[in-house]
């Protein structure tokens, strides 16, 4: 019976012993090696005794159990070695980061550079849209004062036109006509004149010298009107035939004129006008156009300097971890 005792306590104790070596393998990580020391010193009692069973199978559980250990290390090794070579990237990313924000500093100052000169060419296109106004008005000033002229000059060339038609030409043939009337009459006196004083001197006694003397006289009288008369009818067949008609048609040629000039006049002032209203039209334009690519500008000033902000912000942030 003591010893069946003693068999039922080595039965028991020798399994604790078992358990208590494996867990120290284990957390050693060395199970071959305790198991390798532990099996000598099992007898053959022990061996046969039942309960030694259920301490071989959890042997084996607690054999098992490290290589999953090992594994689920394995598997969570790479992350660690990923993050490692991940970590040398970030300060490209900042210094990418900078230059990104030097350009951006770069491109806002090219910007506000540019709202300068646009609000400077706005000052000029004022300017200009201001002499385009004085240009117009001056310009209407000046083609009403042209149009006045030539209507002016028209009605004069107009009025000596009628003037000449219905005064000078007729009064100027009356008066030829006049003088040619009194031509002939001379000559007809001193034709009778002649012939008197050649029936007197036939009649009555004289001196033959005296009575040729008066004779003479006469007869150079009667010739002298007769060529006189003789050259006022050419006159005035010349005046009727040529110099009125010609004259009449200068005085219709300067109203001809005048015409023309008055319609180059009016031709001129339409044309100035639309010149003028589209300089105006191109004056207002650049205004526009102005006002909207400032417009514009600073609106993208503004993404721009949303952007710089943002990017300092990350910069900053940035530097802020690398410190930590």
């Amino acid at each position: 019976m003591h010893r069946h005792t003693l068999t039922t306590i080595g039965t028991l104790a020798i399994p604790a012993m078992l358990i208590m070596l494996c867990g120290c393998a284990m957390f050693e990580g060395q199970p071959t090696a305790v198991a390798d020391q532990t099996e000598p010193q099992v007898t053959a009692d022990e061996s046969a005794a039942v309960p030694a069973e259920p301490a071989a199978e959890e042997t084996t559980e607690k054999k098992s159990e490290p290589p999953a250990e090992e594994a689920t290390e394995k598997e969570t090794a790479p992350p660690a070695e990923e993050a490692k070579e991940a970590a040398p990237a970030k300060p490209e990313k900042k210094a990418a980061s900078e230059d990104d924000l030097k350009k951006k500093r770069k491109e806002l100052k090219k910007k506000e550079r540019k709202v300068t000169k646009l609000e400077r060419g706005m000052n000029v296109a004022q300017h200009k849209l201001e002499k385009a106004q004085l240009s117009m008005e001056h310009t209407k000033l000046r083609n009403t004062a042209a149009l006045k002229k030539a209507e002016a000059e028209l009605d004069v060339m107009s009025r000596k036109l009628n003037t000449f038609c219905e005064r000078t030409a007729p009064n100027r043939i009356a008066w030829s006509e006049l003088s040619l009337r009194r031509a002939e009459d001379r000559v007809q006196e001193a034709q009778e004149e002649l012939e008197q004083l050649e029936l007197m001197y036939s009649e009555e006694e004289f001196a033959d010298q005296t009575k040729e003397i008066v004779l003479e006289r006469g007869r150079r009288r009667l010739e002298r009107s007769q060529r006189q008369l003789e050259l006022q009818r050419k006159d005035f067949a010349k005046l009727q035939e040529q110099s009125l008609p010609v004259e009449r048609r200068e005085h219709e040629l300067r109203v001809t004129d005048k015409e023309e000039a008055l319609k180059r006049a009016l031709e001129k002032t339409e044309t100035s006008m639309i010149d003028q209203e589209i300089g105006l039209i191109n004056a207002e334009g650049e205004i526009i156009r102005l006002e909207h690519d400032t417009a514009d500008t600073v609106e993208e000033i503004e993404d721009v300097k949303e952007e710089i902000e943002k990017m300092e912000k990350e910069l900053a942030e940035a530097a802020e971890e690398s410190q930590e």
